[in-house]
């Protein structure tokens, strides 16, 4: 993973960790940026990985927004 997609990375949970989670929307959001955040982590992994696929190996736990 490159220092700008880390960076990126990082700047995703910042805004997320400024959310106010006391708010229904603010929840919403904050869980799409995670959501987002874990698919990038899962395509950076797979990329890297040259898509090699592991038979053994269990799916990411990516997290799915709520629809409230």
């Amino acid at each position: 993973m490159d220092d700008e997609l880390r960076q990126r990375l990082t700047e995703l949970g910042d805004i997320a960790a400024e959310l106010d989670p006391e708010s229904a929307e603010d929840q919403v959001a904050q869980d799409r940026l995670e959501a987002y955040r874990e698919g990038i982590r899962f395509a950076v992994a797979f990329i890297e990985d040259r898509g090699e696929v592991v038979e053994e190996a269990t799916p990411p736990m990516i997290p799915v927004p709520r629809n409230e």
